[in-house]
């Protein structure tokens, strides 16, 4: 049986082929989903750093203007 060449209908989706390309889509996606996950967290702590690192100057700014 060569894939794609048959039509979809003669295809058994519960070949252990196939099985197994499911299986393996799925933990791809779940690997994935992981992965957006911990790129939108380093984004928000990206965000965060900025934040306190701008703070940081300008307190040490108007430190200096005092002086």
């Amino acid at each position: 049986m060569e894939m794609g060449t048959e039509e979809l209908g003669d295809i058994d989706t519960q070949s252990p082929e196939i099985q197994e390309w499911t299986d393996k889509n799925i933990a791809l996606e779940k690997e994935l989903e992981g992965d957006n996950e911990r790129i939108e967290k380093a984004k928000e702590m990206h965000k965060e750093l900025e934040c306190w690192l701008l703070g940081g100057f300008f307190l040490y700014s108007s430190i200096e203007v005092i002086r």
